[in-house]
């Protein structure tokens, strides 16, 4: 009878109202206990007002530290200040609460609202020093060509100001102007 009753209730409740969100511990788990969430729904916001909202195929616990985590086959948007939005799909990324930072890997497309896309293999989003890294080969696809760089930097220290964003490439640039 419980199990009819929940599956009433969770067949007539409304989808995606389910109140404010919460913060989710583990501490109650054993320790030989593993878990991992499946078709999840990520949002963040930092304490200065990035934020990040992620659809994933699961969410992993990472084993040495437990407010971290990683999620698999990713979509969804990254924001500074809701100033500069960039929309990303990855087939990894490893939140790092302690750090603050978001490392993206396998795949990986960035594009923004202005028309540019990026696409490589690897970033490093910083929300500490408003950088975007990335140590791998990048590709920029713009309005006005593509770029191609050995590595990328994207310095947003003006993301809050509204001002021209840099991006540094190095290690063999090519540059293919339309």
């Amino acid at each position: 009878s419980a199990i009819s009753i929940l599956t009433v209730l969770f067949m007539f409740s409304p989808p995606n109202h389910f109140g404010a969100p919460v913060s989710v511990s583990t501490s109650g788990l054993t320790k030989n206990m593993s878990y991992q969430i499946i078709d999840a729904t990520l949002r963040g916001v930092t304490e200065e007002g990035h934020r990040f909202a992620f659809t994933a195929d699961s969410i992993d616990p990472d084993l040495k530290q437990k407010k971290n985590f990683s999620l698999h086959k990713l979509h969804g948007t990254i924001s500074m200040f809701e100033n500069d939005v960039f929309t990303v799909s990855a087939n990894k990324a490893f939140v790092n609460s302690n750090e603050k930072n978001i490392e993206l890997t396998g795949k990986l497309n960035i594009n923004t609202e202005s028309g540019i896309s990026a696409r490589t293999e690897k970033v490093l989003v910083n929300f500490s020093s408003l950088e975007f890294i990335s140590p791998e080969p990048v590709e920029l696809n713009t309005p006005i060509g593509t770029i191609i760089g050995g590595k990328m930097r994207i310095l947003g220290s003006n993301f809050a100001k509204g001002e021209a964003t840099y991006v540094y490439l190095e290690k063999g640039v090519k540059v293919v102007i339309k």
